[in-house]
């Protein structure tokens, strides 16, 4: 009665470590990169009643040995988020939290957070995340090229420029560009000022139309009319500029009438500037995202927060360089709902076989301890 006491306790004991780890499985069901745990049973130590007689070996029940990862790749879901990664492969990628410690991950819904004076790249825990030596990724952004005109202005003279606001300034800064305005194009400053020319209008780009070898037009920029149309102003006798900012001097502030200057404005030099945008570079950055492998994945603990452990058994990682990474994807959970339920079910009934033996038992053990 005893040894059908025990055993059935430790069959609850093993069936409720059952329970918790299908329970796990259906709670991240719709866990990004889980990978689903299938508990292992073993029976328990036999007591050889006779040595002659191997059959009548009494067993004591089960326990749990172990859990095992069910690796297989869960599908993969299109979100349109272009942070979004997964990968068709054994890999890991590499993550590490605020306290320096490193975890392999399938979870691939990354993010970007400011750090200082720059981005870097971060999965929902806030982990880092890590490229194929091991060191935090700062976002790239895309660089634009582009061309500027710069106008030298002529000595004490200055040219004069109109905001949207209508509001007029002097400046010997020619860094201009040409944008287009409608029908024609027109000279700005970098700040989309419109230069004025002599006159007090908006500068109206010139053309040269040529004909080209197959009879088309071709239009290119008459540099030389183009400075000669803008315009530089003199400023009145004893004028002061300490008011102005940055080599932005507003006309209204200036006492008396400033005087059209006839010096001649050379020909601009072109200048080409690289400017950094807010658009990132996703190609860039997606070669940048390491992928990790190890020789024994089945070796890997599982922890929080989505995380594996490395392990001797699972050995140490190493970059895979030819691995596939999908952009816009991320990997659903292994987790079959359907066996899930067929588990909890089994896991379920054994639970309550092992309880009525365990009540049987009991109540036998107090008939025979009632008897006189």
């Amino acid at each position: 009665m005893n040894i059908a006491f025990y055993s059935a306790t430790a069959g609850m004991i093993a069936q409720q470590g059952g329970m918790n780890v299908t329970a796990n499985n259906i709670a991240n069901v719709n866990t990004v990169g889980y990978k689903a745990l299938r508990p292992s049973f073993a029976d328990c130590i036999y007591t050889e009643q006779r040595a002659t007689e191997p059959e009548w070996d009494t067993g004591h029940g089960q326990y749990m040995n172990k859990t095992d990862f069910q690796w297989d790749i869960g599908g993969f879901t299109d979100y349109g988020q272009p942070l979004d990664y997964a990968l068709p492969n054994d890999g890991f990628f590499m993550v590490r939290d605020y306290n320096g410690r490193d975890y392999l991950t399938r979870d691939g819904a990354f993010q970007i957070t400011n750090v200082g004076d720059h981005w870097e790249l971060v999965n929902a825990n806030g982990d880092f995340v890590l490229d194929y030596e091991g060191n935090h990724i700062t976002v790239p952004f895309r660089t634009e090229t582009e061309e500027s005109l710069i106008f030298t202005p002529p000595d004490n003279g200055y040219f004069m420029v109109i905001d949207h606001n209508g509001t007029e300034y002097l400046t010997r800064d020619g860094d201009f560009m040409l944008t287009n305005a409608g029908r024609n194009w027109e000279l700005v400053t970098t700040n989309g000022e419109f230069v004025l020319d002599r006159e007090g209008n908006h500068v109206t780009v010139p053309f040269d139309v040529q004909l080209d070898a197959e009879g088309n037009e071709n239009a290119q920029v008459n540099y030389q009319q183009l400075a000669a149309n803008v315009g530089v102003f003199n400023l009145p006798a004893g004028a002061d500029l300490a008011g102005g900012n940055a080599n932005h001097y507003p006309v209204s502030d200036i006492d008396g009438e400033l005087a059209v200057s006839d010096a001649a404005v050379p020909a601009p030099a072109e200048e080409v500037n690289d400017t950094v945008t807010t658009e990132i570079d996703y190609p860039v950055l997606t070669e940048m995202i390491g992928v990790f492998t190890v020789p024994n994945k089945w070796g890997l603990a599982q922890d929080d927060s989505n995380h594996f452990l490395v392990t001797e058994r699972s050995g140490a990682p190493a970059p895979d360089l030819e691995a596939d990474k999908l952009q816009y994807y991320l990997e659903r959970s292994s987790v079959d709902l359907a066996q899930e339920m067929v588990n909890m079910i089994v896991s379920q009934r054994s639970y309550q076989l092992n309880a009525k033996i365990v009540q049987t038992a009991d109540e036998m053990q107090q008939i025979a301890n009632n008897l006189r």
